[in-house]
Parts: structure tokens; sequence; C-alpha cells
């Protein structure tokens, strides 16, 4: 067996571990608030990641960890900062992605674990409990969905298009520039507008031909690394928001087809100056 396909059969029994602790609390999480108002964290969120990250330091006891919730490492605590371009593999897990919508009974959420080495993922897993949707693609694999390979739909135009969005939790920064990116890609003729709550689902949904593009003005590492390398795996393409090469550190990132992403990329940078990313 290739390191990327063991890298890629661990991770995909850690999802199912994680998930399985989500659907202990699903619809009585029992949650409690971060410092931001809207940024809810559950005991899901805890007891998935503890679990997840138990099953793969007994894989993999040398390897650094970077996750949503405890931001802790076995070895040299990579930060969000630092740990992109660090030699060392690192697993970026986020345990509970699109937590708002566990807490309220949305069945739309997912556990989200890649492996990094050199600043790029080599493996990413999306896993969906609820509905048993399972994503991923290594750096050997294509993209598969449920079994099935994924590749991205061949609109050649916006109005060919349905859109993915998602609002950080720093509404004051990212609401107003957000909304009038997404009035003026009304104009383009889309043919809808999804705000689905969950990145790493939403790019799924690129990566299998459901959006033409998806964008968001901030995310975390932790939101988009799995999700990065199935876009690609996908034959899609992921950018920053105005267009230069994604980087797993706090950003802006818009994932497309490929064909419409020039055409997005013209519509979010130009909303885009200003906005300030900060660590949190």
């Amino acid at each position: 067996m290739s390191e990327s396909s063991l890298y890629l059969q661990v991770a995909l029994e850690a999802a199912k571990i994680g998930g399985n602790a989500l659907l202990e609390h699903f619809e009585r999480p029992g949650n409690s608030t971060k410092a931001q108002t809207y940024n809810l964290v559950t005991e899901a969120d805890i007891e998935s990641e503890r679990r997840i990250f138990e099953f793969i330091r007994r894989e993999f006891p040398g390897h650094d960890f970077l996750g949503e919730e405890s931001h802790e490492s076995n070895n040299s605590s990579p930060t969000t900062s630092n740990f992109s371009n660090s030699d060392r593999p690192t697993w970026v897990i986020d345990p509970l992605d699109g937590t708002a919508n566990f807490v309220h009974g949305i069945p739309q959420f997912a556990v989200s674990i890649a492996m990094v080495e050199h600043g790029k993922p080599r493996i990413g897993v999306i896993y969906n409990p609820v509905s048993g949707d399972l994503f991923h693609a290594s750096d050997e694999s294509e993209a598969m969905h449920n079994g099935r390979t994924m590749v991205v739909n061949d609109a050649r135009r916006l109005d060919k298009c349905v859109v993915g969005v998602g609002f950080h939790y720093d509404r004051d920064a990212t609401l107003k520039p957000t909304l009038s990116a997404i009035e003026q890609i009304f104009g383009e003729g889309i043919h809808g507008i999804r705000r689905m709550g969950a990145a790493s689902l939403d790019l799924c949904n690129v990566a299998c031909g459901r959006f033409g593009a998806y964008f968001e003005y901030r995310l975390a590492p932790w939101d988009f690394a799995a999700g990065w390398i199935i876009v690609e795996r996908a034959g899609g393409k992921i950018t920053q928001c105005h267009g230069e090469a994604v980087q797993l550190q706090f950003s802006s990132v818009i994932a497309s087809n490929g064909f419409v992403h020039d055409q997005m990329v013209a519509i979010t940078s130009s909303h885009l100056p200003g906005l300030k990313t900060v660590e949190h």
C-alpha cells in the first residue's frame, strides 16, 4: 500500500469515528458560545475532535495536528501562520463543519479531515454522517463520492450555473462585501444562489457538479483544506477571491469548475479590497 493510500484509509476511518460522535449528540447538542455571538461550539465538536485525534495519533504518533476546537499538537504545535510551510505531515481537522446547522437540527454538516505536507493537502475526506455522503480524494486518486468518480460540471458561463456562498461569523467585516458580490453575481443571470452553511460540503458541491462556483471571503484552513484537494482532483480550480494561489491560512476562497473562474474572480475581487483577514 502506498503512503497516500495509507493516509486516505486512516482518514476515512477517522471521519466515520468523528461522524459517529456527532450522531450521538445530534438534536441534543448542549451548545455553548464562543467569543463571537454567532460562532457556536458544542459538546459534539469537542468529542468528535478528541476521538479523531486519538485514532490518528495511534496510527501516526510522529505527525502534527491542527484542529478547530483545540488547535493542539502532540509535537511542535503548528499554528495557522506557520504550519502551511512545514515539511512535517500535519492533519488539519474540522470535527464539525456547519455547527449552526447542527445546533438547529439541520442535517447539513460534516467532518472534514486533510493531511497536509509542504503547504498542500495530500488527502482530503469530508463526511456527512446523517446523509451518509462520503467525499474523498488524494494526490494519487480521483475525487470520489460514495464510490463514484466526481467531475466538475462543464458550464462555460455563469448564466448556466448555481453559485454557492458562505458568510463568515464576523458579520461586520464580511456581510456587506458578500451581499454586494451576490448582487453582482445575480446580474449575470445565474440559476440561483445557495447558502448551505457548511463550507466543506459547498466545496464538494462544486466538485460533483452541483455548483458551478462557490466563494467565501473568510475561511479557516480546517474549513477548506480537505475540499481543496477534492475540488482539484475533480477537475476544478480553487484560489483566493482575488485570484492568487490559495494557502493554508485564514483566507478568502473561491472554487469553480474552472470555466467560470475568471468571471467569478472579476466579481469577488472587486468587493474584496480593504477586507482584513484576522486569525482567531
